[in-house]
């Protein structure tokens, strides 16, 4: 049956609002409580949570090739800040447990050059 001509939906009049809305809650919210809660919803899935291990141990291999200082700080921080958790995870399950090891040395052993070459 075709529609009236009379009636017609405005996607935006439903979409704009809810932008706004989200882009309100994270003006609002700080930094922080953002990445906390992009590594608490990463946290709960533990192949996720592989990936972006193994992700970060890549990005640290290699971030002295681009990053600023200030940057790699910030890399620095917020991988001391969430990375632990997301090992954690990991050793939880049986199939990435011996992977977890493996994340975990790595990470800490390319923290640990950068903080003392800064």
């Amino acid at each position: 049956m075709p529609r009236s001509s009379t009636w017609s939906w405005d996607r935006s009049a439903i979409e704009e609002p809810i932008q706004a809305r989200l882009e309100s809650e994270i003006e609002s919210s700080p930094p922080s409580e953002i990445l906390k809660d992009y590594y608490d919803k990463i946290a709960g899935n533990p192949k996720a949570a592989l990936i972006k291990c193994i992700d970060r141990c890549n990005n640290i291999t290699t971030m002295s090739w681009a990053l600023s200082r200030e940057r790699i700080y910030r890399t620095i921080k917020e991988t001391e800040e969430h990375y632990p958790r997301l090992i954690e995870v990991l050793k939880g399950e049986i199939e990435y447990s011996n992977a977890a090891w493996l994340l975990k040395y790595q990470i800490e052993s390319m923290l640990d050059i950068y903080k003392r070459l800064m």
